[in-house]
């Protein structure tokens, strides 16, 4: 499948990081993400939560998100995006969204 246009974006988190790919259609960028976060900080282990998924913007405003649940679903492929997407202006700093966080399990916010 070939895509045009697109942008990464990653950062790294205690326990975890998260990759996203964004994509502008007109007034709506659509952020595919994978995410990994600890939500165990008591010294017992890090229990990472793994989520997948697709953010909507309209405007530059949080529309919807979609969470992947597919048990063989395969994560965000970081070497592909590095080989062929651009990094965003937010690469190894800030994220497109942080509106991925809904994708965390509640309760370990």
């Amino acid at each position: 499948m070939v895509i045009a246009g697109g942008a990464r974006a990653n950062v790294m988190y205690s326990g975890g990081g998260e990759q996203q790919l964004a994509f502008d259609n007109a007034d709506t960028r659509y952020i595919v993400f994978s995410r990994m976060v600890r939500t165990r900080f008591d010294g017992a282990g890090n229990e990472p939560a793994i989520s997948d998924g697709v953010v909507v913007e309209r405007a530059g405003t949080f529309a919807a998100i979609r969470i992947c649940d597919d048990p063989d679903l395969r994560p965000v492929d970081v070497d592909a995006a590095e080989k062929y997407l651009p990094a965003g202006d937010t690469d190894g700093g800030d994220l497109f969204t942080e509106a991925t966080i809904r994708a965390d399990p509640q309760g370990h916010e």
